[in-house]
């Protein structure tokens, strides 16, 4: 029994490196300066799925015992499946957001050389030169939050700095 309970824990552990993998290759330098807490937070994310995968291949196994099917080669397709389904959600999310960083990887490492700590502004990041496309770049990635806004906007007068951090917030 403990042979087949390792088989399962392998295929868990398996999955739980890959999504790994992928939160680590899609986490870069410019995520982690307005979110330092994104790989943690994340990776209790993957814990988590692969806690329930665990308690689905689990059920899984108890229905098959119930149903008389002995068969070791079902509850190994079973548990990848399960283990599949269960993590599809991270996978799709996780390649998308590589792809994007992927894309736009010379960018993104220029846009995270211009961007400066500074303590007086509010969100304590300041930017200058950004281009549109870097300002694209930049509000349109995983990190478009409020703490971007700042960022994005390339004007110098404050009533229109004002509205148009206004107007960004409405849709972030």
């Amino acid at each position: 029994m403990k042979k087949h309970s390792l088989r399962y824990l392998i295929i868990a552990i398996m999955n739980l490196v890959i999504l790994t993998v992928l939160l680590a290759l899609w986490a870069d330098k410019l995520e982690l300066i307005f979110n330092e807490l994104v790989r943690p937070i994340e990776f209790l994310k993957v814990l988590g799925i692969t806690a329930i995968s665990l308690v689905g291949v689990r059920l899984l196994l108890f229905y098959a015992r119930r149903k008389n099917i002995n068969s070791t080669s079902f509850g190994i397709k079973g548990a990848i499946v399960i283990t599949l389904i269960t993590s599809s959600y991270l996978y799709a999310n996780y390649i998308q957001k590589l792809i994007h960083v992927a894309i736009n990887d010379e960018l993104r490492k220029s846009i995270a050389g211009k961007i400066k700590p500074a303590n007086r502004l509010t969100n304590g990041t300041m930017a200058n030169n950004l281009s549109l496309k870097s300002s694209y770049i930049l509000s349109n990635s995983a990190i478009s939050s409020k703490n971007a806004l700042a960022l994005i906007t390339p004007f110098h007068s404050q009533p229109l700095n004002k509205f148009l951090n206004h107007f960004l917030c409405m849709f972030l």
